[in-house]
């Protein structure tokens, strides 16, 4: 694997293979998508997809950088049904937290936590190392979608990702000024590790009690 694919996965957010994404003909495997498609997001209903990345791994490129391998959540892990089968992600995917312990510690009602922040071993884990394909998701704003009944992020194409797929983008979404202003801010504060911490306490709190379900 060329060093370019292997920043795409460990610096960019990712679904796994068979994450059903919710759209307005109801839900998608995230493999079957392609450009043009809707999906439902929280904030603005049925939005297109301008572009979706695809990157395959292997054992062997696992084996050799462990950066690669996903983070999996487990079938029920979130409650009953959910989701229901193990979910995996790439490691800098976030998903959406909210509750009562995120307000009194944050000081935010919602938001997004990275994926590898919540691996407890029990509910979010590193589970089997491959072969796993990744799928990214680019909307005209950052975004979050239905995924397996909880709510994770889209692609945000802030200036590092910009600069990271500058030579995969389309030309035409490159030169946009609405997908910049769509992407000029992230759809909820991302929470920095030590903020998650936080909010799993001394004890390692279940990180089940933070992601947000699918209401």
């Amino acid at each position: 694997m060329d060093r370019h694919t292997e920043d795409l996965i460990t610096r960019l957010p990712g679904f796994g293979p068979a994450t059903m994404v919710m759209t307005p003909e109801g839900e998608v495997p995230v493999d079957w998508l392609a450009t043009g498609d809707r999906v439902l997001t929280r904030d603005h209903g049925a939005q297109p997809i301008l572009w979706i990345g695809r990157h395959r791994v292997g054992a062997g490129d696992i084996a050799a950088n462990p950066m690669l391998a996903p983070l999996w959540i487990g079938a029920g892990a979130l409650g009953p049904g959910c989701p229901q089968h193990p979910t995996a992600l790439a490691p800098l995917h976030r998903v959406l937290i909210d509750g009562p312990l995120v307000e009194l510690n944050i000081g935010v009602h919602e938001g997004l936590a990275r994926i590898t922040d919540l691996a407890d071993g029990v509910h979010v884990t590193d589970g089997d190392a491959g072969p796993v394909q990744y799928t990214q998701l680019l909307l005209p704003c950052h975004e979050v979608v239905q995924a397996n009944g909880f709510w994770a992020e889209t692609l945000h194409l802030d200036p590092d990702a910009l600069a990271l797929l500058a030579g995969d983008l389309p030309p035409d979404i490159l030169s946009s000024a609405a997908v910049r202003r769509g992407h000029a801010f992230a759809v909820r504060p991302c929470l920095e590790g030590w903020e998650v911490a936080v909010l799993r306490g001394v004890g390692a709190r279940s990180v089940h009690l933070l992601i947000r379900q699918v209401a």
